[in-house]
């Protein structure tokens, strides 16, 4: 059994698309499934924000690998940050930069910004002790910025977390927690003989590296380029590679 996992925003899903979705992706993934194989998606976003209804994944990875749950939404796996950590980190930047927190499948922050996904408003971080807490995520506003914080992160936090830039944005997880890790535990779990990826940002590094075959498309970074087996202009066009190889 092959699979692929796909990251969603700028891979799969286009914000400023018609529907979001190209016809000829989600066409190719019908297909990769009717032939037998497993698709499934592995994005930043917190399950919350997954779109729900246009396609019928198998498999989910969220926050950025600190979750993965399977078609009915059951949880496989699950990776938390330590309240105290985010309560610190929060702390930290909540003056320079707009922070998220994703905890209990969820998205939370003191002030809605642009993210275009379900944001529940918090009076302080302290709201969320208690919380399962997958990751954070910070919008720096720019991708100098976002490459500044993720460096500083890493720096002061290396210990606890991880942080991964992704374009304008920065993924925060619990240390060992990454979108690579998430798919090896999954293709471990499942079974997989060959598992695929395909992304177009920084923070799918992690996913690339991890996969025994890896996709990116001709417009992504070069330095993204570099950890990618082929590059592509599609998801359905990786989807068919997959398929025939």
């Amino acid at each position: 059994m092959k699979a692929l996992a796909s990251d969603l925003d700028g891979t799969l899903f286009f914000q400023d698309l018609p529907g979001n979705f190209k016809d000829g992706d989600l066409k190719g993934i019908r297909q990769f499934q009717e032939n037998g194989h497993l698709f499934g998606l592995c994005t930043g976003r917190p399950y919350s924000g997954v779109v729900q209804g246009a396609i019928d994944y198998d498999f989910c990875i969220v926050s950025s690998g600190a979750l993965i749950l399977d078609k009915d939404g059951v949880v496989l796996y699950e990776q938390c940050i330590d309240y105290r950590t985010v309560k610190r980190i929060f702390m930290d930047f909540q003056e320079e930069v707009h922070l998220y927190v994703q905890a209990n499948k969820r998205m939370y922050t003191l002030k809605k910004g642009r993210f275009p996904l379900e944001q529940i408003e918090i009076t302080s971080v302290e709201d969320l002790e208690g919380y399962s807490i997958q990751g954070i995520s910070i919008d720096a506003g720019n991708q100098k910025i976002a490459s500044i914080i993720t460096k500083r992160t890493n720096e002061k936090y290396g210990r606890l977390v991880e942080a991964f830039q992704n374009v304008e944005c920065v993924d925060i997880v619990k240390k060992g927690c990454s979108k690579g890790a998430a798919l090896e535990f999954y293709k471990k779990q499942m079974h997989i003989r060959q598992l695929c990826g395909i992304g177009d940002s920084y923070n799918d590094i992690p996913m690339l590296e991890s996969v025994d075959y890896a996709f990116t498309f001709n417009h992504a970074p070069e330095s993204l380029k570099i950890h990618a087996d082929r590059l592509v202009d599609s998801v359905a066009q990786a989807l068919e590679i997959v398929s025939e190889n």
